[in-house]
């Protein structure tokens, strides 16, 4: 039987993890979500506003080879 989240979960952390994404990968994944945000697709605009280079969106994080810190039905989750 899968545990489901709860709202005990809220804050709870993980350990910390580094991985290097190509830019390509997150302008492709930006594409598909229609999203036109030049900080997702454009190295210089990523640096005009204060990053070395383009910046991955925030739900990203979904498409990385991360354990989950709860066990649960994918399914009933919501990437927002």
């Amino acid at each position: 039987m899968k545990t489901r989240l709860s709202a005990d979960d809220v804050g709870s952390t993980s350990e910390e993890r580094i991985r290097v994404i190509e830019a390509d990968a997150i302008r492709r994944f930006a594409e598909a979500l229609g999203d036109t945000n030049p900080l997702w697709a454009d190295a210089a605009v990523a640096r005009a506003a204060g990053y070395p280079d383009v910046v991955a969106p925030p739900t990203f994080a979904i498409v990385l080879d991360a354990p989950w810190p709860v066990d649960f039905e994918l399914a009933e989750a919501l990437h927002g």
